[in-house]
């Protein structure tokens, strides 16, 4: 875990297809501009609109095109999902695995050894 956790550090870069701009993930606090108790409709300023999805407890789910989710409660954002990267890690795993770190606020989900999705939460 500490090998993936020093992957995850030396990739925090994430290329997110917004104008080609390279954004670094924060773990417990953002995707480059994409920040954790945002406005909601703060991050059409820099992504495009996608689908919106009423979630089963009151939240709601905002995807944008560039591959970048975000789980709203009170019209802010509560966590951030990533699906898009340019980077993978080793072969050779095809379960889906999901890495946690609360307390960095961060967490990774990976299948066939490569990571396909990013999540940003607060730390606990």
């Amino acid at each position: 875990m500490k090998t993936l956790l020093m992957g995850l550090a030396m990739a925090a870069s994430l290329a997110v297809a917004a104008w080609g701009e390279v954004w670094p993930l924060e773990p417990g606090v953002g995707v480059g501009p994409v920040k954790l108790g945002q406005h909601m409709l703060t991050p059409l300023k820099f992504l495009t609109a996608g689908e919106k999805k009423q979630g089963s407890l009151g939240g709601l789910y905002l995807t944008y095109k560039e591959g970048i989710q975000t789980e709203c409660q009170s019209n802010q954002i509560t966590q951030i999902v990533v699906t898009n990267t340019t980077f993978t890690t080793a072969k050779g795993y095809p379960q889906k695995i999901y890495y946690a770190w609360p307390s960095r606020g961060v967490g990774v989900i990976t299948e066939g050894g490569k990571i396909i999705q990013f999540e940003v939460f607060p730390r606990r």
